[in-house]
Formats: structure tokens, sequence, C-alpha cells
């Protein structure tokens, strides 16, 4: 074979290769891109969603004495349960895990009391 032949088939190789490596990488692009776009999308839904979550709080707002009464009874050998009680989205796990966060050198396990009656549900 020549060398203009083979320079040829040469080029037409590294051509192909090139154009699918491009392929590639555009369809790389393409997918991050769309990750990209759905975060800024959340991101903006949840700054102006009138919705809020009752997901645990990471900074609590006048909790300092919920902080110290719970504070108090776990270094007191006399109490034996603590029970923080409240209805639904009030702030019982905000105090738990700001406690915790406060606190790393106590040991917990969360455990939940919650029962789901989904038999009687409508």
């Amino acid at each position: 074979m020549n060398d203009n032949r083979k320079d040829s088939k040469i080029k037409l190789v590294r051509d192909n290769f090139l154009q699918f490596l491009s392929k590639d990488i555009e369809t790389i692009k393409q997918r991050n891109n769309k990750w990209i776009d759905g975060l800024r999308r959340a991101l903006i839904y949840s700054e102006k969603s009138e919705y809020k979550d009752f997901t645990p709080e990471k900074e609590i707002k006048n909790g300092e004495e919920y902080l110290n009464a719970l504070d108090w009874a776990l270094r007191n050998p006399n109490v034996k349960n603590i029970a923080l009680a409240g209805p639904y989205g009030s702030g019982k796990s905000s105090i738990i895990q700001s406690y915790m966060r406060e606190h790393p050198s106590v040991k917990a396990l969360n455990i939940s009391l919650a029962t789901f009656d989904v038999e009687n549900c409508v």
C-alpha cells in the first residue's frame, strides 16, 4: 500500500474516531445540562413555594429553653424517661437534632412510635 493511501486511511479512522467522541461528549453535555437545569428549577421552586415541608429545622428559633431543659433532664440521674410531645410539625425533631448537634458526645437511638392505620384511612 502506498503512503498516500495509508495516510488517507489513517485520516479516515482518526476522523471517524473524533466524530464518535464528539457525539459522546455532546450526549454527556446534554445530560449534564438537563441535570443542572433540573437543579436550578428545584431551587427556584423551593424559594418561591408557598408550601413548607415539616422536616427538622437546622436552626431552631427561641429554642434555648427547650435545649436547656433537655440537657438538665439528660444529666439528672433521677430522670428515667423523657418525652417531647406536640402536634405534627411543632418542632420536636428539630429540638432533638439541635441538641444532638450541640452535644456530639451524647449517644442516642432514634425510634419512632408513630402508628398509621391504613385500613381506616378515608
